[in-house]
């Protein structure tokens, strides 16, 4: 633990200090040596000797310095950051004395209290940890992004803030962005590599709400993750995926460029009830099939049956068309998908402007504990993904945030494509339709 009630060791003066005793200690003998010794060529070797050893000294003491820059030079650095952040406290401390047979009080200032700071280190990362024991610095302990910033030099990755401790992480090299130039037809590793370790794994949860501000990338990173979950097989059958776009936009034209099976993709409010009515008779049918299977703690993908997604498209501007009965009837609908979806290895995707309350009802956004936003969100739109307010910043076409599970608020970058996303993306929905349709015909 770092704090002012103990200063940390100067390891680097004990090395100075040992470095010079040893070249003084050399250079005695080496005195001795040449009183006592009469014969040239001996004294030769030895002021060689003499030398070697002070090289030899000279390398150890640059080895030993840069050990331990590398393992105390944090804290160090803490300690300071303590003393210049004025995050401890003084007292002026009376005592007596006697001199001369009288009495006198003086006073001293005394350490009353400091914050207290300790990290963790590897390889790629750095974590600052803030530790909160509910005294007059624990406020100030969540508020330390731009000062922690400064004193390492390094923009803040992540910030979690629990009752104890305020986790603030720091990547020493920014992860490179993954760059598209062409995406498989056929994966069955269940997992969507997005940036760094955020990775969507479909054997977890994988609703989710997607947001952005305009012109930061939502549209190319939402093509990306659909290509990439349609790509996606279980018993040699792709992952199933169902779309209602009510403005028609280019997921609409992508759907029906590649002849999706027309039951799969609607754009009109009649084309949206009938296809999350269809999405729930199947979580029924999958229902009872997942009832029956003796597999413990399992999902749907366990015992056979592939990922499947609902992609609602422009969910603010769809709800709004509906009247009031229809409005309730269908947000029932989507909640009860949202609800249930994991162990049937199925799914719900909303692709949102900007959250709002009015817009997304409070049981749907309890149910879909992973968000993802591209751009800076409004304080309202952090609110409502996030459950907070304390989002990092970020810079540039495709970064933004995202949270798995409703843990914190994490920076990332979309995968970047290097040709025309459409041109990229067509030959794997290509591919994916076909195996759709032809299904349905053997059926």
């Amino acid at each position: 633990m770092i704090s002012l009630h103990k200063k940390p060791i100067d390891w680097l003066k004990i090395v100075k200090v040992s470095t010079l005793i040893s070249y003084f200690s050399i250079f005695l003998l080496l005195m001795y040596f040449f009183s006592i010794i009469n014969n040239g060529f001996l004294l030769l070797i030895i002021m060689y000797s003499a030398v070697a050893c002070f090289f030899k000294i000279a390398q150890y003491s640059k080895k030993i310095t840069k050990l331990v820059r590398e393992k105390y030079y944090l804290e160090s650095l803490l300690y300071n950051f303590i003393l210049n952040n004025n995050l401890y406290k003084e007292k002026q401390d009376k005592f007596e004395i006697y001199e001369n047979g009288k009495s006198r009080t003086k006073s001293r200032v005394v350490l009353e209290s400091s914050a207290q700071f300790s990290y963790q280190e590897t390889t790629v990362e750095i974590i600052i940890l803030a530790h909160k024991r509910g005294d007059i610095y624990s406020k100030r302990m969540e508020a330390l992004d731009v000062e922690l910033q400064g004193l390492l030099a390094l923009p803040i990755e992540n910030k979690e803030i629990l009752p104890d401790v305020v986790k603030y992480t720091f990547l020493k090299e920014k992860p490179l962005r993954e760059q598209v130039t062409t995406l498989p037809k056929d994966d069955d590793s269940l997992l969507i590599q997005i940036h760094c370790d955020f990775i969507i794994n479909l054997r977890n949860n994988y609703s989710m709400l997607i947001s952005g501000a305009s012109g930061a990338g939502k549209s190319y990173f939402t093509y990306f993750y659909l290509t990439r979950f349609i790509s996606q097989k279980v018993n040699n059958n792709h992952a199933k995926i169902m779309a209602i776009d009510p403005k028609q936009s280019d997921l609409y034209k992508l759907f029906k460029t590649v002849n999706m099976p027309a039951e799969n993709y609607g754009t009109s409010n009649a084309d949206a009830f009938r296809i999350v009515k269809h999405y729930l008779a199947e979580m029924e049918h999958r229902m009872a099939l997942y009832d029956e299977s003796p597999s413990f703690d399992s999902v749907g993908i366990d015992i056979g049956l592939e990922p499947t997604l609902l992609v609602i498209e422009e969910y603010s501007s769809l709800v709004a068309s509906m009247d009031s009965k229809q409005k309730k009837e269908f947000e029932n609908m989507v909640a009860i998908i949202a609800q249930k979806a994991r162990s049937l290895s199925m799914g719900i995707l909303i692709i949102m402007q900007q959250p709002r309350a009015d817009s997304l009802s409070s049981n749907i956004r309890e149910q879909l504990q992973n968000c993802i936003f591209l751009g800076n969100p409004s304080k309202e739109s952090a609110g409502m993904m996030f459950g907070t307010t304390d989002v990092p910043q970020v810079n540039g076409k495709g970064a933004g945030m995202y949270s798995i599970e409703r843990s914190a608020p994490t920076s990332f970058e979309s995968p970047r494509f290097e040709a025309n996303v459409f041109e990229t993306i067509l030959p794997v929905w290509e591919h994916v339709a076909h195996s759709y349709n032809k299904n349905v015909q053997t059926k």
